[in-house]
């Protein structure tokens, strides 16, 4: 089974005991049910990842190792398994170690990296590993020389949400699993003096694309402060995304073996009403 789409209505129980004892949790009062939905992409293999969403406490990537073969149900699409469910929330990773049996929904032949799916908007979340190798501004200075209107490009790889580790990593953009391509060129707004100066005020402005290997891909225009901070418009896209419009934004979760940042990336997506 490859490629294939995997959404899952489920219920959890979300307990504060650190080792996962159903009773002795249940005994002292300390677990409540947790309901949301759940969605990733398996490609084969005994893992899959992706989001949850509408869950409270719950929501966040996820990482599904699975224990079991899938079961047969009566239903031709739709298969029953067991396996661990580990979801990262503010950058941790973890896991429930209570069998999720689930009702599977099996959508054959769709490809969609992460994505949750609203009443009016699709929430998608990559990974993307920046090559440091790849940098440079268009007069071949370094970035302690830049001046206000300096041009600079810079690649990366992309990768299923869950992939690349939080911290310090030694991972090479080129590892296999990519996804696809990430490429970011733009303007400095000044001197490096005066972006560690001013780490909240944009420091550079950029359009960016997400050429993914399934022929879609996505173009966005957003700027970037010093600090972290950082806001980018979707304006559109190509293949399954044409006509995309929507928001994005990036958080470094750590750096890779080039010394670049290795973030996750989130895309708000809004749907467009039928014509």
């Amino acid at each position: 089974m490859r490629n294939v789409k995997q959404q899952m209505v489920w219920a959890a129980v979300l307990c504060t005991s650190i080792s996962f004892f159903p009773e002795a949790a249940f005994a002292q009062g300390k677990c409540q049910e947790v309901k949301g939905r759940f969605n990733d992409i398996y490609q084969g293999g005994p893992t899959s990842s992706g989001i949850i969403t509408n869950a409270g406490a719950l929501n966040g990537t996820t990482l599904t190792v699975f224990n079991t073969a899938a079961f047969p149900t009566p239903e031709s699409t739709i298969v029953s398994y067991a396996a661990d469910l580990c979801y990262r929330k503010e950058q941790h990773m973890k896991q429930i170690t209570a069998i999720a049996l689930g009702m599977l929904s099996i959508v054959p032949g769709l490809l969609s990296p992460g994505i949750a799916q609203g009443a009016t908007e699709e929430i998608i979340t990559f990974d993307v590993a920046l090559d440091c190798r790849t940098f440079n501004y268009n007069r071949g200075v370094p970035l302690d020389q830049i001046v206000r209107g300096d041009g600079f490009i810079l690649s990366g790889k992309i990768f299923p949400a869950g992939t690349l580790l939080s911290g310090s990593q030694t991972n090479d953009p080129n590892a296999p699993g990519s996804i696809g391509t990430f490429v970011s060129r733009g303007t400095t707004t000044g001197t490096l003096a005066e972006h560690l100066a001013n780490p909240n005020v944009p420091g550079v402005f950029v359009t960016e694309y997400l050429l993914l290997n399934n022929g879609r891909g996505l173009v966005g225009d957003g700027w970037f402060a010093p600090g972290g901070t950082n806001q980018t418009a979707i304006t559109g896209g190509w293949g399954a995304f044409r006509g995309a419009g929507g928001e994005m934004s990036f958080a470094t979760i750590g750096t890779n073996g080039t010394g670049c940042p290795n973030q996750r990336a989130t895309i708000i997506l809004v749907k467009q009403a039928p014509k």
